[in-house]
């Protein structure tokens, strides 16, 4: 499923015939809520842990891991999985 607010937001690209990429980097996050965080033995109370990684994706072949925590990403603050 696309989320229409991405639909509407390419429609002016692709009705001037252009195409539109979108980036992979095979991952699936959740937030980090104080239940994860304990289950995890963080003490955290924001940011976002990667629930999952596509074998053989740009994630893994980088070093993420299940369950690796995100906190800061290219100098931006992650406080939830929306980030």
């Amino acid at each position: 499923a696309i989320p229409v607010d991405y639909i509407k937001s390419i429609l002016p690209t692709l009705f001037k015939g252009s195409s539109v990429k979108r980036g992979f980097i095979g991952i699936g996050i959740a937030d980090l809520t104080p239940r994860i965080a304990r289950g995890l033995g963080v003490n955290l109370e924001e940011g976002a842990v990667i629930s999952q990684i596509v074998r053989g994706g740009p994630a893994d072949k980088g070093g993420l891991r299940e369950y690796d925590v995100v906190t800061q990403f290219d100098g931006k603050k992650i406080t939830n999985d929306a980030d």
